[in-house]
């Protein structure tokens, strides 16, 4: 199963049937390139003057990227995209909300809630990185990384730029591009030393690693709000979704959105349609009926013409990171690991 920008989620260990989620695995790279590199490299991506509808974006959102009039854009294409390894993520952060211990229900009445935050693992540096020949470039103070993983060059922070914003990467003299910028070289003092460029077409250039000045990055703490790195919300919920002759049934629903906000997401104003129903459950309409649903305990109770539900327990923990930190694991569903 792929979702939108390439996640995969797999379900019991099996792929199933393409879905969209509200995830954007990696930020299309839009490169400014020089003529030399776009006369080169032309065939393999795909160049398409810059518009709103080429990039996806409302007319006020591509007025604030500054292109010039008539800009040309390399667009990721599936053809032309490589991966600079996986992301990795850090811990599973369970946001719960308590239910009430008895409420009225209806169809639509949501008997219980939790979120999971889940962040990138995600740096900073304090003051610029100088880079010396061939590249010749700066990686300004407060410049964000976030980290990758790949069989080739292992765990390594790599410098993240400001999604969907154009920059110029780096290229060298025979015009080959190098787009990702990554940290190697760590010795005990937890310094990094060396600075490798990672290309955009591996047939053509190999990486090519340069001597920096040491580096220490300082971690972004978890639950700061930054727009380079929108955090993951995982949301599971139970609706009542029928209350008939039959019996209550309780819908288990669940949704997967980014946010850059620290607050947990809400949810109110979202269709339902918004959410992926897991399975249901029915409990008899009668009181003293119940049904348990991972940890939670809902019983019904009949006051007149009213039915409660009353809650005990609560909902077990529901999200974790594998242990490899590329793969985000809900139930028995497994999303990833996102290539950057």
């Amino acid at each position: 199963m792929v979702a939108a920008g390439g996640l995969p989620i797999r379900r019991g260990g099996r792929y199933g049937g393409a879905m969209r989620y509200p995830l954007s695995a990696a930020a299309t790279l839009l490169l400014a390139l020089s003529t030399t590199a776009i006369a080169q490299q032309a065939e393999d991506g795909e160049l398409v003057l810059a518009t709103p509808e080429s990039l996806g974006v409302t007319p006020e959102q591509f007025a604030k990227m500054g292109f010039a009039k008539g800009a040309m854009i390399r667009r990721e294409t599936s053809k032309s995209r490589r991966s600079f390894g996986y992301i990795e993520f850090g811990e599973a952060v369970e946001q719960p909300q308590t239910p009430p211990a008895t409420r009225d229900v209806a169809p639509g009445a949501v008997l219980a809630q939790q979120q999971v935050r889940i962040e990138q693992r995600r740096w900073r540096v304090a003051a610029p990185i100088a880079i010396g020949a061939p590249f010749n470039t700066i990686l300004e103070a407060e410049t964000r990384f976030l980290h990758l993983t790949d069989a080739a060059d292992g765990s390594r922070p790599c410098a993240r730029n400001v999604p969907y914003k154009p920059y110029t990467p780096a290229q060298d003299a025979a015009g080959n591009i190098f787009p990702v910028i990554c940290l190697h070289g760590r010795d005990a003092d937890g310094r990094y030393r060396t600075a490798r460029f990672l290309p955009y077409y591996p047939a053509r250039a190999q990486p090519r690693d340069v001597a920096i000045a040491p580096v220490e990055l300082e971690p972004i703490a978890p639950g700061v709000v930054d727009p380079h790195f929108p955090a993951l919300i995982a949301i599971r919920r139970l609706r009542v979704v029928k209350l008939d002759a039959d019996g209550m049934q309780i819908s288990v629903e669940r949704m997967v959105k980014q946010t850059s906000a620290a607050a947990p997401l809400d949810v109110k104003g979202l269709p339902d349609t918004a959410f992926h129903t897991l399975g249901t459950h029915r409990i008899p309409l009668r009181s003293g009926a119940a049904t348990t649903i991972d940890g939670l305990t809902l019983t019904l109770r009949q006051h007149g013409s009213v039915w409660e539900v009353e809650s005990t327990g609560a909902l077990a923990p529901w999200g974790q990171v594998d242990a490899n930190r590329t793969e985000l694991i809900f139930g028995d569903e497994v999303f990833g690991p996102v290539p950057e």
